[in-house]
């Protein structure tokens, strides 16, 4: 028996991948921005870099998921991908990414793990972001799934691997999953917007 879950705003409170803000406090550091200030990204870079991000993926989300969701993981082209993996990992480690979770998805959670359910999740974040949340869910990275490149040389590239995990996506992802899982049968999904999970 398998769990599919998305993971911003199922799992953990708020995006992980952009800054949280509450009452015009930081509640915590977007992986994303976080990688455009460490100047990971071709595209963007500095504070600046961070915010004009925000706006311009905001502007193609207005568009359409088919063009927001994979520019995220193309932007990042060139970047090795241990690298990447590493400081995500780096960051997810430091910023204490569970103290996030929501304590009734955790609970939840759990308790399908203790009846033997294999738990997995499915985001639209970059795949580099949600692997390296899986030593903080106590599963292994084969069980997550994000929006994937292309890797070549050791690198990112622009060539997004489909289906991108976002809405019908989403669904495609999980039926992957499934019928590459010995005699998988989903029982259960978790998200938290109709139109995305």
């Amino acid at each position: 028996p398998m769990a599919f879950w998305d993971f911003d705003g199922t799992i953990i409170k708020g995006d992980s991948g952009a800054d949280r803000i509450e009452n015009g406090k930081v509640c915590y550091r977007g992986l994303i921005p976080e990688i455009i200030r460490a100047g990971l990204c071709p595209v963007y870079s500095g504070e600046e870099g961070a915010l004009r991000w925000r706006r311009e993926y905001s502007r193609l989300l207005e568009i359409g998921p088919w063009l927001s969701q994979p520019f995220t993981a193309q932007m990042l082209y060139g970047v090795e991908a241990r690298v990447l993996d590493e400081f995500c990992e780096r960051k997810i480690r430091d910023m204490k990414m569970q103290d996030w979770y929501f304590a009734s998805s955790m609970a939840i959670w759990n308790a399908l793990a203790e009846i033997g359910v294999e738990n997995y999740v499915v985001s639209a974040n970059i795949e580099a972001l949600v692997h390296n949340a899986g030593p903080s869910l106590g599963i292994p990275r084969e069980r997550i799934c994000g929006v994937r490149v292309v890797i070549e040389g050791g690198c990112q590239t622009t060539r997004i691997v489909y289906p991108i995990p976002f809405g019908e996506g989403k669904t495609d992802t999980v039926r992957e999953m499934v019928a590459a899982r010995p005699h998988g049968v989903a029982i259960a999904g978790f998200g938290n917007s109709y139109s995305t999970d």
